[in-house]
């Protein structure tokens, strides 16, 4: 795997395609992920920039698969893919931190207990549709599920570049797994049967889900600070016996064991377990809630995590510093890519550093 850290950051100004480049917003292991403005019509986006002379051309695997989501709340929207001398690069919709940049700007790194139900929920929307395409993901984690503003679908899935497909498109019928095929996807959340290097499959999704509710809601998971495989899954073996796991309602404890006793094949019933997290809030006095977490966020703490505003107060958005004075006309107006394919022009004022609707 190439390191991040040898790739030289594009600096302020620079030009890939028709973009110009804002700022660095994120960096993985194959490629790096900036803040970037659309020359011609001023919007603000996401560029995802992979090198042209990556051996792995992962971007473009993303790309793939993102052709296939298109249309779908669910998934980014794309822009562009595109490549140049240097660079290969996917354009998409300017989104919100992660859920894992989220928890960590609570006290214990975790989110409360209502505010978790409502992403678990959400989040097996989001994975009955992805599977439902025949795709896999293997790589399921708080950092790959980002916000999106003003959208019932609240939660975005991204970074396809370790998925495949699982279903034959000839047939219909799901393809044959190998028994050995190497580990997949991150060690913290993969499942067991990543660690023992099985070809994985839909329940495999499954686990990393739990995984990623259960470090939501606690705020670490048992195995955290483990770096040795063996004890990373001997903390996952015994996940039953954690505080973090007895922190869980009993319905959605019980959603541990339904994992372990899917198939090789079989896909859950993730309308059925929507509705047992559903009766959760019954049963244990929890209320819905009509705030999110995120949304008591004061102006700095979101200004650190977030490109874009994370609520809507007094018919205002708050709005990330760097983005002052870019990309604005006369009048310090701007136009940013929003939720839904929307486009829509907002005002500027440098004064109050507030972007009006209206």
């Amino acid at each position: 795997m190439e390191k991040s850290h040898q790739r030289p950051i594009l600096s302020f100004g620079k030009i890939v395609g028709k973009y110009t480049i804002i700022k660095c917003i994120g960096q993985g292991g194959f490629g790096d992920i900036y803040l970037v403005c659309d020359s011609e019509s001023d919007q603000a986006f996401a560029m995802k920039l992979e090198i042209s002379e990556a051996r792995k051309q992962s971007l473009h695997q993303e790309y793939t698969f993102m052709c296939g989501l298109q249309g779908s709340p669910h998934f980014p929207h794309m822009i562009e893919y595109g490549e140049d001398a240097r660079n290969r690069y996917l354009v998409q919709e300017l989104l919100g931190p992660s859920l894992s940049a989220l928890r960590r700007c609570f006290p214990g790194g975790k989110l409360s207990l209502p505010t978790v139900l409502c992403i678990a929920q959400e989040m097996l929307r989001i994975l009955k549709e992805f599977h439902g395409r025949g795709f896999i993901h293997n790589d399921v984690k708080p950092s790959n599920f980002l916000i999106r503003l003003g959208s019932p679908n609240f939660l975005v899935l991204i970074d396809f570049g370790l998925s495949k497909t699982y279903i034959d498109p000839k047939t219909g019928q799901p393809i044959k797994v190998r028994q050995f095929s190497g580990f997949k996807g991150t060690k913290k959340y993969a499942s067991p049967n990543a660690h023992i290097g099985f070809d994985l499959t839909v329940r495999d999704d499954m686990y990393s889900w739990f995984y990623t509710i259960v470090e939501l809601a606690y705020g670490v998971l048992p195995w955290s600070h483990e770096k040795e495989k063996v004890a990373i899954m001997k903390g996952k073996r015994g996940i039953r016996n954690s505080p973090a796991f007895q922190i869980l309602p009993p319905r959605l404890q019980n959603l541990h064991a339904k994992i372990e006793d899917l198939g090789l094949f079989t896909k859950p019933d993730y309308d059925g377990w929507i509705e047992e997290i559903e009766k959760s809030f019954e049963e244990t006095g929890l209320v819905k809630p009509t705030t999110f977490d995120w949304e008591t966020l004061d102006t700095m703490s979101v200004m650190r995590i977030s490109a874009i505003p994370l609520k809507v107060e007094e018919g205002k958005y708050a709005i990330e510093p760097d983005l002052y004075g870019l990309a604005t006309d006369e009048q310090g107006h701007i136009t940013i890519g929003m939720a839904e394919g929307n486009i829509i022009s907002k005002k500027f004022h440098p004064v109050s550093k507030a972007c009006n609707i209206a």
